[in-house]
């Protein structure tokens, strides 16, 4: 995770909120990104979304799909 990000994260009191990660990547997968993700702050870290970079100009309707997938 870019330490910007972290150190962001860090910053903010997410307690009791959820986070829904979506991972973009060239090959790698999530790597170590969601678990530094969950070790960075106190919030409930969904299941996250991969998707491939060459494929996220596309990926609108998986994301909303995806998304839906934690409606109530």
């Amino acid at each position: 995770m870019p330490k910007p990000v972290e150190n962001f994260l860090r910053s903010c009191d997410l307690t009791g909120k959820k986070i829904y990660p979506i991972v973009t990547h060239g090959g790698g997968g999530f790597g170590e990104s969601v678990d530094a993700l969950k070790s960075s702050t106190r919030a409930d870290v969904a299941e996250p979304l991969d998707i491939y970079s060459s494929d996220v100009p596309a990926s609108r309707q998986i994301i909303l799909e995806w998304l839906k997938s934690f409606r109530r």
